[in-house]
């Protein structure tokens, strides 16, 4: 059968500080894991990424919010990825740090209206998560010799904005630069 070869070596790359966050920049939501009575708990939130602190705009009664504001520096994890089911590439970021209520008044009315929730429900609480440990890793495939390898099923160009394969350096995934690789594909169809 002559198909298209299909990629099925993965190979995983540990990403510096600047990358990860660079990605998790991009995400527009995320995991938070923090404990309630010693147990973990993990909640789904909208954030930005704000001066390298993961930003969270939330009700003032949720598990999360009344843990930080019990704990005044609660010791938190967050956690976001963009991974493809079918083609198994991609990326995941671990924030691990310390999160606390924003209470300067016009910072957080100024970081709060850049975070989009999803959730419609009044949100009154403006929390950040201050990173002390940051990593990542992209799950990705060694760049492919022929463009019909890249463009077939699970293919490279698919998953370059993602960060997903090794033709598109790390600078451009971190800082959202992709054209090059895009306009690429655009010109092979």
């Amino acid at each position: 059968m002559g198909g298209i070869p299909v990629q099925t070596q993965r190979k995983l790359i540990e990403l510096d500080r600047a990358q990860a966050l660079g990605l998790l920049a991009r995400a527009s939501f995320g995991r938070v894991v923090f404990t309630i009575g010693g147990l973990p708990t993990v909640r789904p939130l909208n954030h930005v990424v704000v001066d390298e602190e993961v930003i969270v705009h939330t009700r003032g009664e949720t598990a999360f919010a009344k843990s930080v504001l019990k704990a005044g520096g609660l010791v938190v994890a967050y956690q976001a990825d963009e991974i493809d089911p079918h083609g198994r590439l991609g990326w995941s970021v671990v924030v691990s740090g310390t999160a606390y209520v924003v209470d300067d008044p016009s910072r957080a009315k100024r970081l709060a209206r850049q975070v989009r929730t999803w959730i419609d429900h009044p949100v009154d609480t403006v929390i950040a998560i201050k990173p002390q440990v940051v990593s990542g890793f992209r799950l990705t495939f060694p760049k492919l010799s022929t463009p019909a390898a890249a463009d077939g099923p699970g293919g490279a160009r698919r998953f370059a904005a993602a960060g997903a394969v090794d033709d598109v350096g790390p600078e451009q995934v971190a800082h959202g630069r992709t054209e090059g690789v895009d306009q690429a594909a655009e010109r092979e169809e």
